[in-house]
């Protein structure tokens, strides 16, 4: 490895550093607040009952008279977090995982977003700088990628969406080209 792969490397990393310091008190206390942290938990909760009955249907009865939890809302963040929570249950509690799948993903953003624009622009340093400023967006939208929207409205699955749409573009713009 030369010095400007190292470099970079620790920018990185320093990076994901900062953003796990900044979110570090979300990770001790109580539930999240947000108005659909709850909704998640609660589905999230469903599913873990779900999978450890065999349940494949995934139909939440107590959810306004009946759901189909895998129908009509993004599944994936939802499932994979239960399936967590049925594997380690016994070390971890429902909470920690919740806290920890939802906060790696915004942790782990600007590697998402400095890998998608490092190979699909082959620009190590608008990469780089790119990664460097993600973690400092914030927008007034309530639904964008600040933390704006997964603390105060409890978007869930916006975490996992921001830290996935980069690498799709990336694998969606190598399939086309």
């Amino acid at each position: 490895m030369n010095s400007r792969q190292i470099h970079t490397i620790a920018i990185l990393f320093l990076l994901c550093l900062f953003q796990f310091y900044s979110l570090l008190p979300a990770f001790y206390g109580s539930e999240l607040v947000g108005d659909d942290h709850s909704i998640h938990m609660a589905e999230i909760s469903q599913l873990v009952q779900s999978l450890q009955v065999g349940d494949w249907n995934f139909w939440n009865a107590g959810a306004n008279a009946g759901y189909p939890s895998a129908y009509y809302y993004q599944a994936l963040p939802q499932m994979v977090t239960a399936a967590a929570i049925n594997l380690l249950s016994p070390t971890f509690s429902f909470l920690e995982i919740y806290k920890f799948s939802l906060l790696i993903f915004v942790i782990l953003f600007p590697l998402s977003v400095y890998f998608s624009i490092r190979y699909y622009a082959q620009n190590r340093n608008a990469a780089l700088f790119a990664a460097v400023i993600v973690p400092i967006v914030h927008s007034n939208i309530n639904w964008g990628i600040g933390y704006d929207g997964i603390f105060s409205y409890g978007l869930f699955t916006q975490a996992w969406a921001c830290f996935f749409i980069p690498l799709s573009m990336l694998a969606n713009s190598r399939y086309i080209s």
